[in-house]
């Protein structure tokens, strides 16, 4: 059931990122805004790279959150090659793999919710209309771009689904839970790993989409 679940859910998302990349590039030519494919691979590239601008710490937070990508490239492919081409669950050397990168990948990804905690708070006018309901005032002024608001909800979701993906592996570990509770923390590790997924690619498809944005 996971498999089918997880090839359809995962399909659905990318398809659902390319759908709204093709209707932001067609809004853009109509306002003569459309910039060139070479020029949008160009600016992807800058944005992977370390500049001189910025301080330590804004170096630092973006290596920890390249890390993070490329450990959860490196676990969804782990995870889903045996299960979706073998329909066999995670064992030998992909297994290894697996853990390894799963303890790189909660360092880094403690060290991005440390740095840029600060900088997702919701301490701006993003819903005007319910701000004028509830009278609720900000001192920020409005949102950087039409993005940040979904990005921070993507944040924040990404860290509370962060404790029952740790969570439910490290208390698998212990004898106290029998065979049916380590299979039931085994599919919440699943599901909950599927979900995280596909929210850090939309955190990350959005991300991107506001830099482009600014070029």
């Amino acid at each position: 059931m996971f498999r089918e679940i997880s090839i359809i859910s995962l399909i659905v998302c990318m398809a659902a990122v390319i759908i709204h990349s093709i209707k932001v590039s067609l809004k853009k030519r109509k306002t003569n805004r459309h910039i060139g494919i070479i020029r949008k691979i160009t600016y992807l590239f800058t944005l992977l790279s370390i500049d001189k601008r910025g301080n330590a710490k804004r170096h630092l937070r973006k290596l920890f959150y390249l890390a993070c990508l490329c450990c959860l490239t490196g676990l969804a492919t782990t995870a889903f090659y045996q299960k979706w081409f073998k329909n066999e669950n995670l064992t030998g050397f992909f297994l290894v793999v697996h853990v390894s990168l799963g303890g790189v990948f909660a360092a880094c990804l403690s060290a991005v919710i440390v740095m840029s905690a600060h900088n997702n708070r919701f301490n701006k006018n993003y819903l005007p209309s319910l701000a004028k309901i509830f009278h609720f005032q900000t001192d920020s002024g409005p949102p950087a771009d039409r993005y940040e608001f979904i990005r921070k909800i993507l944040f924040w979701l990404l860290i509370v689904l962060s404790f029952p993906l740790f969570l439910s592996v490290i208390l698998a570990m212990f004898k106290f839970f029998g065979t049916e509770w380590q299979r039931f923390l085994e599919e919440v590790h699943r599901y909950t790993a599927l979900i995280f997924l596909e929210a850090a690619i939309f955190h990350t498809y959005f991300f991107i989409r506001a830099k482009m944005n600014t070029v």
